[in-house]
Parts: structure tokens; sequence; C-alpha cells
């Protein structure tokens, strides 16, 4: 048996808490990849696996922790440890440091604008990312129509919603929530938050909190998680689902904006009395009301025999005002 000296280990194991990575954001573009390491080096690469530009931060007792691009993609910001956003430009100049909420671990960032801009920027005569035409008409696109939202979530269950990065007077939602997750759905109205309250028996209570733009709460739910925290929450689908991890569960929530239709809702009993798609044929059913009872029993995601992931659909109806839950 080998046995390294304590030196080498120790700078091993230094090397790679140094180089773990913290987060990783796509461009709303789709052309460029932010990595984010915990030692402050930045990392902006294309899909193709080239890299643009890199740059190692002068961190003074602090780490990032996570990373996002700005809505026209001109900017990358980054949380820290020590409750502070790094602004940079998108060709790695540093433009500003800003205290948020100094002392407190920013864990994630997330602008309410839509993921990934479908219309197709013109290349100009610079041609691609990096390109002085492509960076204006990606500004002048991302400048119309309405503001967007930053929301910058703290380790111990805090946001903060601002208008900027440098927005003195954020609004202050507190979530009594621990490990939590955040996404904005694509329409950018609604801010879904998860996370779990931890019970006596040391297990885990996980919901799901919806919030509008100005930190108003919609509604919560709580999901059957069998104690395990929740991990991941993502919105899918053009916001009709909502996506939730926890332990090897996968969690699908179907989402409308609006009050179900009472048809829905009747398809909705009559889908958990039947439990299963061969007995829909024999209801007395017109053929339009059998069709969306069977349309239920086909899930989202498709799950092999193979696969190890267990997942269950459930059934969440937003309105502006209120949150419905599925009906008994």
């Amino acid at each position: 048996m080998v046995e390294w000296p304590s030196s080498v280990t120790a700078m091993v194991s230094s090397w790679l808490a140094a180089w773990l990575v913290t987060d990783f954001a796509w461009s709303h573009d789709g052309r460029m990849a932010l990595i984010c390491y915990r030692d402050g080096f930045i990392l902006v690469g294309s899909v193709a696996g080239q890299r643009y530009w890199s740059s190692m931060l002068n961190l003074d007792s602090t780490c990032i922790t996570c990373g996002v691009w700005s809505p026209d993609d001109s900017q990358v910001m980054f949380g820290t440890m020590d409750g502070k956003i790094i602004v940079m430009s998108s060709t790695g100049t540093v433009i500003t440091q800003v205290a948020v909420h100094e002392g407190f671990e920013i864990t994630s960032l997330a602008w309410s604008c839509e993921r990934f801009n479908m219309e197709e920027a013109e290349v100009g005569k610079y041609g691609g990312p990096g390109g002085m035409d492509y960076h204006q008409q990606t500004r002048d696109r991302g400048s119309q129509g309405k503001t967007h939202v930053l929301a910058v979530c703290f380790k111990y269950g805090d946001i903060f919603l601002m208008s900027g990065y440098d927005d003195i007077c954020p609004v202050m939602v507190y979530t009594t929530l621990t490990g939590m997750k955040i996404d904005w759905s694509n329409c950018g109205e609604y801010l879904a938050v998860g996370g779990f309250v931890r019970l006596p028996n040391l297990q885990c209570r996980n919901e799901v909190h919806f919030y509008s733009k100005d930190g108003s709460l919609i509604h919560w739910v709580n999901i059957p998680s069998q104690g395990k925290p929740l991990t991941a929450l993502t919105w899918g689908h053009n916001d009709k689902r909502l996506f939730a991890a926890a332990g090897r569960h996968l969690y699908v929530a179907w989402v409308s904006k609006q009050v179900a239709p009472l048809q829905f809702l009747c398809q909705r009993v009559v889908h958990r009395a039947v439990r299963s798609e061969r007995a829909v044929e024999r209801l007395p059913l017109p053929q339009r009301l059998r069709c969306g009872v069977k349309a239920l029993f086909s899930p989202t995601i498709k799950v092999g025999l193979h696969m190890s992931l267990l997942h269950d659909e459930l059934l969440l109806c937003v309105t502006i005002k209120k949150l419905y839950p599925e009906p008994q």
C-alpha cells in the first residue's frame, strides 16, 4: 500500500476544492455557456466547446456560488458567499461589485425573462457572438417590452426581488424554507420557490411557493416526497408543467394560469375513479370527453423499465389570485 505525504494529499484536496464547479448557465440566445468555479475562475464558451474568454476574479476570503446572464446577454452576474453581486461585461471586463445583503450567502440568481430567445438575431458583418452588430441587436431586443426582475436567493430562506443589481430598495420575501430552488416561469410573471421544512423527526416537508413579481404570495402546496429534501425545480412545456425532484422521485405538476374549466375538473374526477385507460372505452361518454380523459393517462415523461427514477403526476391550476389544488 502506497501512502502519500500529507503535504501532497492536502495540496490535491485543496486543488479539487478550488476547482469545484458551482454553477452553469446558458445565455438566452443559446450560443454561450457560463461556468463558475468556487475559487473565482470564470469560463465562457460556445456550444461546440470553444473558449471565448476566461478570467480569474480576485476574491478576498469569499467564493463564487452562482452566475446568471442578464436578459440581453450583455452582462454576466455572480453571487458570492458574503452576499455580494459581481457584474462583468459579456467580454470579461469587471464592471462593478455591489453588496446586496452583506454577510449572507447568495445561493442563486434568476431573471424574470424568457430562458431562451426564440427569435434569431441577424448576423452582421462582424458575425456571431461577440460581434458588434450581434450584441447591439440583442440589447435592442432585450430593452423592448416589459421590465425584468432579478430574484436574489439567500441561503437562509430570504429572497430579494430587484429591478437591477443596483436596486437600493428591493422587495424582500421571507419564505421560511431551507435548501431553496427558484425558477421564473417563461412568461416572467410567476416565481416558483421550492424548499423544505425540517420536521421534529428529521424528515423533510417539501413545499412549493408561487410569488408574483411584486413579491406577493399567490399560493403554496406540499409535495408528497417521502421525507427526502427537494433538490431541483424547473418550469417546462411553456409553463404548463412544473418539475420537482426529491430523492429518487420526480414530480410533474400540471399547471394552468386560469381557473380550470368545469369540464376539465370532471375529467380529472373520472380519471381518478377509473384508474385504467382501457376502462375509459367502456364509459358512456361522448367521444370528445372520452379523448380528454384518455389524454390524462399519458405521462409527461415516459420512464423505461431500466430506469430507477420514479415519477408522479400532480395537478396544480394557477390563477393570478389563487392556486387551486387537485380535486379529490
